[in-house]
């Protein structure tokens, strides 16, 4: 099979050239170009099976090719190469007749021979079979990638304009609404010894396992998004846009941040602590409440493992909303912690 690239970055067509074995694969590199008007001239030449296509490049798009593609009734085959901030134009890409999707950041040497391999069941395809369900998988999959990395955007304010918010709210089906925006960031606690559990180079199923589990218990909580910001930190939006009772609030708070805690001891072994920001009124406030939730980083270091740190403001500050409600929370922690270890004492034997 003939192989093309078009990209209008340089170092993706190295990458291509270099980090791939065709010829023992079964494949020839034919030709490359830099954006797609250059492509369907070499096309014509060339004659390839199977195109790697940018999506955005300039004097025209991978949109624009696929058109004339498609126009033109080409026999290529076309593989979509699109960055996380472009999943709209993947989605159109395909609907145009791409027949896969690489996410940029996932471009490996697997990642593209697997992509090949559908290729090849496509065209050795047996009529009434459904082809287009590993391509589906394959979408979802990148999905789910292009969310978390949203969602990083989004707490480190990367993201400025309500309207974008809104745009990805619908895009990605977020389950988060406004007010009462709250940001819980959670670490894994002695992370290095817990690290030593898994082979070389076998760490990312921690973060894996956690994740699978986390979805898993945590359905029955509404207005929450979770996300792993590095390996031992992940970050959970919670919302509770229809509770207006902030006892309500800070008690289904702290059920939430049991939970996750019990769950992950019982099924790793490990133990977490917590860092939990104030409440805000909008979306667009959720780097304001990350950070408030990192400048408490500090207490970790200081005081036992498994804790839970919310964030007061200054002291020095006049006392506000936000120094009661952190007050009320801790003082609540306290009180639960003491309701609990009481029951246990009255239940022994």
């Amino acid at each position: 099979m003939k192989i093309m690239i078009v990209d209008d970055e340089s170092f993706i067509r190295m990458n291509f050239k270099t980090f791939v074995d065709w010829k023992s694969h079964g494949y020839y590199l034919v030709g490359e170009a830099a954006n797609g008007k250059e492509a369907l001239e070499k096309m014509d030449e060339l004659r390839p099976d199977v195109v790697f296509l940018d999506i955005r490049m300039p004097l025209m798009d991978g949109l624009e090719v696929l058109r004339q593609l498609r126009h033109d009734n080409h026999p290529c085959k076309v593989i979509i190469l699109s960055s996380h901030n472009e999943f709209e134009y993947a989605r159109e890409a395909l609907r145009l007749g791409a027949c896969d999707y690489i996410h940029k950041p996932n471009l490996t040497q697997s990642a593209v021979f697997e992509a090949l391999e559908r290729v090849r069941e496509q065209l050795s395809h047996v009529p009434g079979g459904n082809q287009l369900v590993p391509l589906q998988q394959s979408l979802e999959k990148n999905r789910n990638d292009l969310k978390t990395l949203f969602l990083r955007d989004l707490v480190i304010g990367v993201i400025r304009h309500e309207w974008e918010i809104e745009q990805k709210t619908k895009l990605f089906d977020l389950k988060i609404r406004q007010p009462n925006v709250c940001c819980i960031v959670m670490f894994i606690d002695q992370y290095e010894k817990v690290k030593e559990r898994y082979n070389n180079g076998m760490e990312h199923l921690l973060g894996f396992s956690i994740m699978n589990i986390l979805h898993e218990v945590l359905q029955r909580y509404s207005e929450l998004e979770l996300f792993q910001m590095s390996p031992k930190e992940l970050v959970f939006i919670k919302t509770y846009s229809s509770i207006r009772s902030m006892n309500e609030i800070l008690e289904e708070r702290w059920g939430l941040v049991r939970k996750i805690e019990k769950t992950l001891k019982q099924f790793l072994n490990i133990q977490v602590s917590f860092l939990i920001s104030g409440l805000h009124a909008r979306l667009l406030d959720i780097p304001r409440a990350y950070h408030e939730a990192q400048e408490s980083v500090e207490k970790l270091f200081y005081e036992d493992r498994g804790n839970v740190v919310v964030y007061q403001p200054d002291s020095r500050k006049e006392a506000n909303d936000k120094a009661w409600l952190a007050l009320v929370e801790q003082r609540f922690r306290k009180e639960m912690d003491e309701k609990k270890h009481r029951r246990s004492h009255l239940h022994r034997p």
